[in-house]
């Protein structure tokens, strides 16, 4: 009887996510070329893609902005098979997964909410950029990533670079003289591609849903409220899937950050990479507890199937342990939303 139980709860549990995920809208990640027509950018936006693209950018040569965030992978990275991220030497690998690029133009600066006693906003993991400008600089002088030694190795990619012309057009033909100001307008002008509707498309079957455009079908609908109900899945405690106070669309994320409690991954190829290159980690952000936190992402136009990166993310919804009110055996407890997952999944992947 156990098992049968063990079995209709595994079965509903997985109906729901596979209904919850049609609600959001998940869709066939796109192209460069289908993700709308250069023609409608600025010059500036223009030459932040031409950047965000450009695979001379790193060193050795070879990865690109793109690499980890592409556009037909959600602008997230479309290598499946590691839990985390290879850099430009393929024997560096980052401390977290990637996060998608997609809608990062939405995240507010980091603050500390008093009232809730939670950090909100900040890009990266960890909200130590405040804005798309200040990410954009992180991955080119991290030695896990694109690994540039410096800003001058930059600039002397930048000036032979085939757009050179049009960064002189966007930023003047003294532009490239000083290399450290060569490196922030690089920055600003990713900053400014991010920007644009091509990340953030707000063109999922639910925002067609909430224009009245298209409807969902039963199933979806029956999703939907499983993703809502606080009873239930309760994922919109974290990922809040109804428009703003002024209507504009809903980000599916609250900003907010949560020890989820799962344990590190001993597949993770960083923790094997040398101890003088792994010193580079940043901490998660803190709560006045003391306890290290991660940012909840958004769930939109989530990419691919449910292999190591997606697994890292179905697995954390765990905090802290409880008794499984159907098996009677051990779970993990988010600490907000209530949603349980069973202690050996949370253990499978660890979030970056």
């Amino acid at each position: 009887m156990t098992d049968q139980l063990d079995r209709l709860k595994t079965a509903l549990y997985c109906a729901c996510l596979v209904a919850a995920s049609l609600a959001l809208g998940c869709t066939t990640p796109q192209s460069e070329q289908a993700v709308g027509g250069q023609a409608q950018f600025t010059p500036k936006e223009r030459l932040g893609k031409l950047l965000f693209l450009d695979t001379n950018l790193s060193t050795p040569p070879g990865q690109s902005c793109a690499t980890c965030h592409s556009p037909r992978a959600g602008f997230g990275d479309p290598v499946q098979q590691l839990p985390v991220s290879r850099g430009a030497h393929p024997d560096r690998f980052g401390n977290r997964n990637d996060l998608t690029a997609a809608y990062a133009a939405f995240i507010p600066p980091l603050r500390f909410d008093e009232d809730e006693d939670l950090w909100v906003g900040g890009l990266f993991w960890d909200g130590r950029a405040a804005d798309l400008a200040e990410q954009a600089r992180g991955p080119p002088l991290n030695p896990l990533e694109m690994a540039n030694p410096d800003v001058e190795t930059i600039t002397e990619a930048l000036r032979a670079a085939e757009y050179r012309d049009l960064f002189f057009e966007v930023f003047g033909d003294e532009a490239l003289d000083d290399a450290a100001r060569a490196f922030d307008l690089m920055a600003d002008a990713i900053a400014a591609y991010e920007a644009t509707s091509e990340l953030s498309p707000f063109d999922s079957k639910y925002d067609l849903f909430l224009a009245g455009e298209v409807q969902l079908s039963e199933q979806e609908l029956r999703g939907m409220a499983l993703y809502e109900l606080e009873a239930k899945g309760n994922c919109a405690a974290c990922h809040p899937n109804r428009p703003g106070a002024d209507s504009s669309p809903p980000l599916f994320t609250d900003h907010t950050y949560d020890n989820l409690g799962v344990p590190q991954n001993p597949e993770n190829p960083f923790y094997s990479l040398p101890p003088e290159v792994q010193s580079g980690r940043k901490p998660l952000r803190r709560s006045r507890s003391g306890r290290d936190r991660g940012r909840s992402r958004h769930v939109r136009h989530v990419p691919g199937p449910h292999t190591a990166k997606r697994r890292a993310h179905s697995a954390v919804h765990a905090q802290r342990r409880v008794q499984d009110p159907v098996s009677g055996r051990g779970v993990l407890q988010h600490p907000r939303c209530g949603s349980v997952a069973s202690a050996g999944v949370a253990r499978e992947r660890e979030s970056r």
